[in-house]
């Protein structure tokens, strides 16, 4: 079960993003690197798994030098460098368990979660990447507020104890109906931003069961998650149809 106050910290998120993606590249980096801060931090407790210290400073800068090369890249490509990050971060996630010293049991879960989340942190630089493309704020806007409407329906359905069918049907409701509004206030296209739209919050509500599957749930984790998944899906349909 998510928490209620994971509805809160993802319309705060959302709305940081999309404040950042209206006014300053300096102002959405800030609410990037919260959005992979929040993420890195509560990930390898949630699957409670050891080895989180050395997660974190591994997926961290692996956050925060994919935003940097993204900001700093091509721009027709600018995600180019992204892979090479997530090379170098697997490499160290190695180095790391085996520097372990203490509780060295699971090392192949431990492995797994710091590879995995520093693969999300890395990806969730896409965000940047939609910025700098052609669509550039009204897609990163979208994609924010979707992604933080598709978390408060699913915290609401719970807690309201509905039919788990409704969910899927709430999250393509609410994905339409951002797209319309993005469409009539932006010169965001219709068509590309309803499958902007819906597929993000696919995304993010795929997102959402994950985190309500995890072993310890985290608040921090279940508003951070979605909007990084939904960064990268709305990127690639940007560049396809944008």
């Amino acid at each position: 079960m998510i928490h209620p106050l994971a509805a809160g910290g993802a319309l705060g998120l959302g709305a940081a993003l999309v404040l950042g993606a209206a006014t300053s590249r300096g102002l959405l980096l800030v609410a990037v690197l919260l959005m992979q801060g929040l993420l890195i931090a509560r990930w390898h407790p949630s699957l409670a798994v050891p080895g989180a210290a050395g997660g974190v400073v591994v997926a961290g800068v692996a956050a925060v030098a994919a935003d940097v090369l993204v900001l700093r890249g091509d721009g027709d490509r600018p995600l180019s460098a992204v892979p090479a990050v997530l090379a170098l971060a697997v490499l160290a996630a190695l180095v790391h368990q085996l520097a372990r010293r203490h509780r060295r049991e699971r090392v192949n879960a431990s492995l797994t979660a710091t590879v995995s989340v520093a693969a999300l942190a890395a990806l969730a630089a896409a965000v940047l990447a939609v910025q700098e493309s052609d669509g550039g704020a009204p897609l990163v806007q979208l994609t924010a507020v979707v992604s933080a409407l598709v978390v408060t329906a699913a915290v609401t359905r719970r807690r309201l104890g509905a039919p788990a069918w409704l969910e899927p049907l709430l999250v393509a409701v609410l994905a339409v109906g951002a797209a319309l509004v993005a469409a009539a206030v932006t010169d965001l296209d219709l068509l590309p931003g309803l499958v902007v739209g819906v597929a993000t919050g696919g995304a993010a509500w795929v997102a959402t069961l994950l985190v309500s599957r995890a072993e310890s749930p985290q608040v921090a984790l279940a508003a951070a998650l979605p909007h990084a998944l939904a960064g990268p899906v709305a990127y690639v349909l940007g560049r396809l149809l944008v």
